[in-house]
């Protein structure tokens, strides 16, 4: 049986993993000098040997816990405390779940713990309705349970070189035992005695298992479950857990996803520089360096990224390894990547996802016609208007950039806004620029003009470059600017394809290339 302080309630649901597992009754005093009524009619009918009292003398005295042993005529007390709540839960991991240090990275294999918050008193109480559903489940899932086994997930970094899910095989956890451990409501760090335990638990010292291949074997880290709210559970808190739990190594937490672009969407086929997944006419893209420590470009059919629809792995697709045509450029950088839109609704969203579950901020396109700027047919000009730098056909990465423009007077179209107007005359600028070395990527930047019935649209594209079939095929961003064609503004996609002809000769390169956006409002 458990007696345990009845006005914080702290101890008594930092025990839930335990008392709900092997069905131990709790009973609660109340902070008298004598135990409340209830509990002592509970204790002359209950068929007791041994009481663990939980919490200090403060809230326990020793008289009070004297008294419960008497009425119970129970042969053996223990009492597990520490200097605060905090300490306290690390009490009953270690005494009632064997959460001692070994030294030994194989003992916590897969090893699990439960996080929940915990403050204040009485009224002022705060994280006790999360530790209260904690406890049955914390308990359901340890090594002793019917069915237990550690989650599948990625393991740190997404950047690493070998994408890594651990468990492969689901092992049975080192520690059957999945212990409670409070943290201080709202904290932005481990209480220190938490934080010691699973230092402690989890070595710096061993080996542990990330998606860099380690030097001989390695073990699979621990794994924790948080309950509550950001209000009461920090993400700071689970950031230092998760980085304890998995040896103390790398970056601090569970790098959260980052996005210095948005990712753009587009009707555009964007092989072969983006590596597409689905066959949709519709995608959403990101380009080379646009985004970091994500795990996956997820998709939703909705506004408010409730309902997702596709979403591409980037970390196990190895697009932080190499590119769509498998030649490694600027790894760790994230290459160019789609997923295929498979909705059909008016407003699709995108956004990041780390390999934690954290997100970055959603991006919302509508699609509606009157939200869109679509090319009937492909711009194409035979030959440029003006030429600089390194012949088209020169591939080598020596550092060097050639500059194209090309202009034509229309014959084609543009659907604006829900608009069809008619094109009179169109621009462009490419400069191309090649790496000083072959691990890089060709990039290029281009600026370009629709003059339309309606109104002047000029625009600018940035993205990349492949030499393949005897042309320059460039795919990338591009970015609706200004003019005087009413309501301008937003992001699309841009595929260019570059032909040299004659070598050496400027004259005669030709280009067929169009853009595609999501206009704002």
């Amino acid at each position: 049986m458990v007696l345990a302080d009845g006005v914080t309630g702290a101890d008594a649901l930092a025990a839930g993993w335990w008392t709900s597992f092997w069905q131990v009754p709790v009973l609660l005093h109340d902070g008298g000098d004598s135990l409340p009524r209830s509990t002592i009619e509970s204790l002359l009918t209950m068929d007791v040997t041994s009481i663990i009292v939980l919490g200090g003398t403060s809230r326990i005295s020793a008289e009070v816990a004297a008294e419960a042993q008497d009425l119970a005529g129970a042969t053996e007390l223990v009492r597990l405390a520490g200097a605060d709540r905090y300490e306290t839960s690390v009490q009953m991991a270690q005494q009632l779940g064997g959460w001692w240090p070994t030294g030994d990275a194989a003992d916590f294999d897969s090893s699990m713990v439960c996080l929940a918050a915990s403050g204040g008193n009485g009224a002022s109480a705060t994280g006790w309705p999360d530790a209260l559903g904690a406890g049955p489940f914390c308990g359901a899932i340890g090594g002793a349970a019917s069915n237990p086994g550690v989650p599948t997930r990625a393991l740190p970094l997404p950047t690493g070189d070998l994408p890594t899910s651990a468990p492969v095989v689901s092992p049975r956890p080192a520690h059957d035992a999945v212990p409670i451990l409070l943290v201080p409501s709202g904290s932005r760090t481990l209480a220190p005695a938490v934080a010691a335990l699973l230092s402690a638990a989890f070595s710096p010292d061993d080996q542990w298992c990330t998606s860099t291949p380690p030097q001989g074997s390695c073990s699979w880290p621990g794994f924790a479950v948080g309950f509550g709210g950001e209000e009461v559970l920090s993400g700071l808190a689970i950031d230092q857990a998760s980085h304890l739990l998995g040896g103390g190594r790398g970056p601090l937490g569970t790098m959260p996803p980052a996005a210095e672009a948005p990712p753009f969407f587009t009707n555009l086929n964007m092989s072969p520089i983006f590596d597409t997944q689905g066959s949709d006419p519709s995608r959403v893209c990101a380009l080379r360096r646009s985004y970091a420590d994500a795990r996956w470009l997820a998709l939703y059919s909705d506004d408010s990224g409730e309902r997702l629809s596709a979403a591409l792995d980037i970390m196990f697709r190895n697009r932080y390894l190499n590119d769509a045509d498998s030649v490694a450029r600027l790894p760790s950088l994230g290459s160019p990547v789609c997923v295929g839109n498979t909705g059909s609704g008016l407003r699709t969203s995108a956004r990041f996802v780390g390999i934690s579950g954290r997100l970055t901020e959603l991006t919302v396109y509508p699609l509606s016609p009157e939200h869109r700027a679509v090319l009937t047919e492909a711009i194409t000009v035979s030959s440029s208007l003006s030429s600089s730098g390194s012949p088209l056909e020169d591939t080598s990465p020596d550092g060097s950039q050639t500059s194209l423009v090309f202009e034509s007077a229309g014959g084609t179209g543009v659907t604006f806004r829900g608009e069809a107007l008619s094109i009179s005359a169109t621009s462009l600028t490419v400069v191309l620029q090649r790496p000083d070395t072959g691990a890089a990527a060709v990039r290029f930047s281009a600026t370009w003009l629709l003059a339309t019935s309606e109104g002047v649209v000029n625009g600018s594209a940035v993205g990349e470059a492949i030499y393949a079939g005897d042309a320059w095929q460039l795919r990338g961003r591009s970015t609706f600017a200004d003019g005087s064609a009413d309501g301008v503004g937003g992001y699309g996609g841009f595929s260019c394809q570059l032909t040299p002809n004659t070598p050496q000769l400027f004259a005669d390169d030709s280009v067929s290339w169009r853009v595609d956006g999501v206009l704002v409002d």
